[in-house]
């Protein structure tokens, strides 16, 4: 009987600690995502910053007046990879003008949208929703796919 418990207390602990655990793997993920932006530019600064639980929020502007936009990321952390995607499309129904499907974006599902000063990348890879703004679509795109690829997966 001790035996049997033991094996199963044994079992449960190496199950519990091989589960990844979201709220762990954020904060060191955003800090890597963050760190990608900030290579970007010396003269980036960081004017918003708005972190959650499951998701985060930044604004950088370039040290070069208001004509230059600044790049914009938005990080969601989901449970499954099911939030993720409810998350992500949630904001691209908001959208007056929906973008378009880039089949050769970043992760599982890519949008990429063009406005007259910035272009906008939106992805899910697994159960992260990233949303990256920035002045050039070469730069928000090359922000997304190395951000992808800090997702663990396809």
């Amino acid at each position: 009987m001790r035996t049997v418990f033991s094996l199963h207390l044994l079992l449960f602990v190496s199950l519990a600690a091989s589960m990844p655990v979201a709220g762990q793997d954020f904060p060191s993920f955003v800090a890597k995502a963050k760190s990608i932006v900030e290579a970007k530019d010396s003269k980036l600064k960081l004017v918003l910053r708005d972190e959650r639980e499951k998701e985060a929020s930044y604004i950088w502007n370039f040290e070069r007046g208001p004509e230059v936009p600044g790049i914009r990321l938005y990080i969601f952390y989901g449970a499954s990879k099911q939030e993720a995607a409810e998350r992500m499309h949630s904001v691209i129904d908001f959208l007056p003008v929906g973008p378009r499907r880039a089949p050769d974006g970043p992760g599982d599902e890519a949008y990429i949208s063009t406005g007259l000063r910035t272009t906008s990348v939106r992805f899910r890879k697994s159960n992260v929703y990233v949303d990256v703004s920035a002045p050039s679509t070469e730069m928000a795109k090359d922000i997304a796919k190395k951000i992808a690829e800090l997702v663990p997966g396809k």
